[in-house]
């Protein structure tokens, strides 16, 4: 009986399945992250008393590209 992983060809199949697909996880981890430390500068940032405007003032100074 031989294993799943002795054939070449399946081998090469899962190869090509995870470098399809961890490129697509990999931005998911970063996304999810990002919007981790955001969300925590924003609840840093109201526990110090900040206002709306400071907040938005200090989050556009970042110098953020996506927009968010």
């Amino acid at each position: 009986m031989s294993s799943w992983l002795t054939e070449p060809t399946n081998v090469f199949w899962l190869a090509i399945v995870v470098i399809a697909c961890l490129p697509v996880v990999a931005d998911c981890w970063r996304r999810m992250r990002k919007d981790e430390l955001d969300a925590g500068l924003k609840q840093d940032m109201i526990a110090r008393g900040m206002s709306a405007d400071e907040i938005v003032r200090v989050l556009s100074a970042r110098g953020d590209k996506t927009g968010r």
